[in-house]
């Protein structure tokens, strides 16, 4: 009899395991389930993401568009609108004055991408960024050479595309920023 109860006793404790085994597997599935469509509800399709960074840029909320701009970046990176995505977050920044991390995220897009139907604009928002910071003629001129450069380099590279008119404009007045430097480290 003894046997019997031994038996009848491994046999419940073997039931009462498997029955806490398998319950903690469903909540573990419903919680898995149930998140994953969370999930899907909270990231948007990029499309939306993409129109959601363009009215906030709209609004002047710069620094939610970036975040808009890079959401789709990470949570799409295989979107037709990821690369246009790059470029605005890129644009986003310069408008915020957020010039050093432009610049970081445009050289990152022109070495990743440099034949990219983009890249003509991501050459001259570049080149805008040293521009803007060309303080006055008597400092230090790095950044007005820089600003430079990338203005030729846009002359160069894309002569017909519709930053050409602006890069030569651009050019003469650093050209003449320049000239005046040093005229005034001559008579220094």
């Amino acid at each position: 009899m003894l046997v019997d109860g031994n038996h009848l006793m491994i046999s419940t404790k073997k039931y009462y395991l498997i029955s806490i085994k398998s319950i903690i597997f469903l909540i573990l599935l419903m919680s898995c389930s149930s998140s994953e469509k969370e999930t899907e509800t909270l990231l948007l399709n990029d499309v939306e993401t993409y129109q959601s960074g363009l009215s906030f840029l709209e609004k002047s909320d710069y620094k939610k568009a970036v975040d808009e701009f890079n959401n789709l970046s990470l949570n799409h990176p295989f979107s037709p609108l990821a690369k246009k995505s790059d470029i605005m977050t890129a644009y986003s920044l310069y408008e915020n004055n957020e010039i050093k991390k432009a610049i970081s995220k445009l050289e990152n897009y022109i070495e990743m991408n440099p034949k990219d139907e983009f890249s003509d604009y991501a050459h001259y928002l570049l080149a805008m960024c040293y521009y803007i910071q060309v303080s006055s003629q008597d400092r230090d001129s790095s950044l007005s050479k820089k600003a430079l450069n990338s203005f030729k380099l846009i002359l160069t590279k894309y002569p017909n595309s519709k930053y050409a008119k602006d890069s030569r404009i651009k050019i003469e007045y650093i050209q003449n920023a320049l000239a005046v430097n040093e005229l005034n480290i001559g008579k220094f």
